[in-house]
């Protein structure tokens, strides 16, 4: 752990983080290094954070009720939530006015629901953004008013599933798919 972060577990399983409030750090809110697995995060709030609002590289994590705001930049890589873990249940997440994207995940096996992107990057971004992320699931997305486009599924982000979903007002794309296998259902 670098300890830019305000809050950083390292080496660290079975957390419970609730009611969190990490602002105007210079590095993530909360950073979960790849063996702070099975930590749980609640009604919490990360905002002007310099990289990422909240950073995930471990596994089998609950988010839940999280608002993200203003991290990260346009020039960087760096946005509200960056999810490299797998097997993660997200929810009730607002991730809005953040400097690259939304959501970002590289992760597999991941569930998000009742999901809000809007208003997030720089340009080539998107408010949902998969980078070789699998067989994720995505219930209840609003992706709208992002810079660039609200989902990108890119090249090796395969059998994703996005359903029950509205994708609207996003200047350059709503979605855009480059991987293989993925289904979008009753999504506008």
């Amino acid at each position: 752990c670098d300890w830019s972060s305000d809050v950083c577990s390292s080496d660290l399983t079975n957390n419970v983080l609730t009611s969190i409030t990490a602002n105007n750090n210079s590095g993530e809110g909360v950073s979960l290094s790849t063996v702070a697995n099975n930590t749980n995060i609640t009604y919490s709030t990360f905002k002007n954070n310099g990289w990422h609002g909240i950073l995930i590289k471990s596994d089998h994590n609950v988010l839940d009720n999280i608002n993200l705001s203003g991290n990260g930049d346009s020039t960087s890589d760096r946005g509200g939530l960056a999810v490299y873990g797998s097997y993660n249940v997200i929810t009730n997440i607002n991730s809005s006015n953040n400097g690259r994207h939304g959501i970002y995940v590289e992760g597999s096996y991941n569930n998000f629901t009742n999901i809000i992107t809007s208003n997030n990057g720089g340009s080539s971004q998107a408010g949902f953004w998969f980078i070789g992320g699998d067989n994720n699931t995505i219930i209840n997305l609003t992706s709208n008013s992002n810079a660039w486009m609200g989902v990108w599924l890119e090249s090796g982000s395969d059998s994703n599933q996005i359903i029950n979903s509205i994708i609207e007002n996003n200047p350059s794309n709503g979605i855009v798919i480059a991987g293989d296998y993925n289904s979008i259902t009753n999504t506008l």
